[in-house]
């Protein structure tokens, strides 16, 4: 039975200004952090709709409304406020303006769990407002007055998509999504680069030992979805017996390894084949079938 866990807080908000989005890419500058984030909002306005046809329901829909989001922070620096909502600064001040456009930009941030780890997210577009304030005299208590922003966020003209998340118990979850959550921006690296593979033993390898395990490294991180009996095949050369056998991965999601439930048969031909169906976490196949042959000693 899976461990129970919980939100328990939020850390690291990052924006992202957007500097295009069209149906032909979509692109944004680097994250900058904003310290100090106290509570975010989100709220999709999502709504399901049935149509009722001969007496029952026909059609049931689902639908995105506005998106509407906000932030607090302890404090807002007069630069980053000025920034997110498009003003303007001279000599040390900000100078509100009627005719002041907020720009898009995205917001990501990091959720904590509260069994340790962490949850990953960005919002992809969309515009702050200013918003109400209320400041009030210091009293006999301190009262924490704490700076709001309020905005809508949309859909992407790109691709549709409107936000991004991830978690460390996501099964294609490795450290290096997290760690490049902010620095590889909200749609995280564009990768259409297949990935290659090595394999031990090595194509026509001989004497191999009969107690071996065949060890396959990738060039990056592949889905776990793809770590099936199916997709990593060891077999008899003679007449195409399937050998039985556990398939584990390391933490890294790159090095697969295919341990025999029994030890191979002795000056044995072998076939090991990795099938294009092992992806990596872009969703990028292998360009073509890795076949591994070697006999043993």
């Amino acid at each position: 039975m899976s461990k129970e866990k919980a939100v328990v807080g939020v850390d690291q908000l990052h924006y992202a200004l957007v500097t295009s989005d069209t149906s032909a890419a979509a692109l944004w500058q680097a994250a900058v952090p904003v310290l100090g984030v106290t509570e975010i909002m989100i709220n999709p306005n999502g709504a399901v709709a049935s149509l009722f046809a001969d007496n029952g329901v026909a059609v049931t829909a689902n639908s995105i409304g506005e998106i509407d989001a906000s932030i607090k922070t302890a404090d807002l620096s007069p630069v980053e406020r000025a920034i997110m909502l498009g003003h303007t600064r001279t000599g040390g001040v900000t100078i509100y303006n009627g005719e002041d456009i907020s720009p898009e930009l995205a917001i990501g941030f990091r959720t904590a769990l509260s069994d340790g780890t962490y949850g990953y997210v960005w919002l992809l577009k969309g515009k702050f407002a200013e918003g109400q304030e209320t400041i009030t005299t210091k009293a006999g208590t301190t009262n924490f007055q704490v700076p709001t922003l309020s905005g809508k966020f949309s859909l992407l003209n790109y691709n549709g998509d409107w936000k991004r998340t991830t978690r460390a118990d996501d099964p294609d979850f490795v450290a290096a999504t997290g760690t490049n959550w902010f620095t590889n921006g909200p749609l995280g690296t564009t990768d259409a680069t297949p990935p290659t593979a090595t394999c031990v033993p090595a194509d026509a390898a001989a004497s191999v030992a009969v107690t071996t395990n065949v060890v396959v490294t990738f060039s990056e991180a592949i889905q776990v979805s793809g770590i099936t009996a199916a997709n990593f095949l060891l077999m008899k050369a003679t007449d195409g017996t399937v050998v039985a056998g556990a398939l584990t991965y390391d933490s890294t999601h790159k090095v697969i390894t295919f341990d025999p439930t029994a030890n191979l048969s002795a000056a044995t031909a072998y076939i090991f084949v990795v099938t294009t169906n092992v992806k990596d976490l872009a969703g990028n196949a292998l360009a073509a079938p890795l076949v591994i042959n070697f006999t043993t000693s």
